[in-house]
Parts: structure tokens; sequence; C-alpha cells
């Protein structure tokens, strides 16, 4: 089937992609095969994104599980910096499975080259340590390669906030131009 659609296969490390695997295409770049549930969050990214943001609630909440609070948090950030729509994609580096979340930083960075971003919002140490094993927790900024990982509060952080307050955690990212 690879060879019909020319996808590349994105599994497990040793492992082969599952037969549900859907391709996807970003641009002229070769298919990309994204097994379940990652398949669904990648139909909902937007090919034009800029930006990646992540959290480690994020799967759950593109998967069915949506938290109300974490998406009117997230929609008030997203309005607060004013960027052009689909300058900003949700990808989880995280998503439900059986006996709870699978962790897929492999994945995360696999989807961040395919949309050929530079910049990655990534809210909390949590998700930070998983995507960027021994980054600061308390630093700005940490790289990855040629992408900046722009370190924010944990969405939970977030919500404790007033919304003024939500906002200014967030303010240093409108210096970036896209």
């Amino acid at each position: 089937m690879r060879h019909f659609l020319g996808c590349k296969a994105v599994a497990e490390p040793g492992a082969q992609a599952p037969a549900e695997a859907v391709p996807q295409t970003v641009s002229n770049e070769p298919q990309v095969c994204w097994p379940a549930p990652w398949d669904r969050c990648w139909s909902k990214a937007p090919r034009t994104a800029r930006m990646v943001w992540t959290y480690l609630e994020l799967g759950r909440d593109l998967c069915g599980q949506a938290s109300p609070e974490r998406g009117a948090l997230f929609r008030s950030l997203l309005g607060h910096l004013a960027w052009p729509k689909g300058t900003t994609a949700f990808w989880p580096l995280c998503c439900p499975g059986e006996g709870g979340l699978l962790t897929r930083p492999d994945l995360f960075w696999e989807g961040c080259a395919a949309l050929g971003v530079k910049h990655v919002g990534c809210f909390g140490a949590d998700a930070l340590a998983l995507i960027e094993p021994g980054a600061d927790p308390a630093a700005l900024q940490a790289q990855h390669g040629a992408i900046t990982i722009h370190v924010l509060p944990a969405p939970a952080d977030l919500l404790r906030l007033l919304p003024h307050d939500r906002h200014i955690a967030v303010d240093r990212l409108k210096a970036l131009r896209f």
C-alpha cells in the first residue's frame, strides 16, 4: 500500500504501522501515515501553521475528552496574540490509548517536521520533559535542532490566573512575526 500512496510509515520503534493508519498530504512533501489516534489530530492541524502548541492533556482534548475550560483558555490566548488564522497548530505528544495516555515524542517531532514549523509553544514542565528531556523548565526557551521551544506555564497554572495575567504569561510570543 505504501508503494501506491508514496507514504512514509510512522510507527512505534521496532513495530510496523497499524493497518488503520491514514495517509495525509502536506504541501509538496511526501505523505505521512499517522497511527490512530494521531491521524485524527493531524486532520485538524492547519498546514499553514508556523507554530505548534502542545501540552500534556492536548491529546485528550483533540480526541473526544475535551476540557471546556482549557478550550476557552486557548481561544482567549490566541485571540490575545491576534495572529492570522491558521498560524498555530495544536499537535499532541500524548494521546489516549488502552491503559491511559500513549506518550510519543517521536510522533510529535515528526509532525513538527511535516508542518515545517520553527517554533513550539510548550505549556508545562511535564510536557517539556517529554519533548526535550534535560531542558530547563525555568528557562524561557530551549532548542531542538532548528526549532525554538517557548517554555510556558501549564494550562492548569494559567487557569488559576486572572484573564489579564494569563495574557501577560504569553505576551513574549507577540514578538514573533509570521
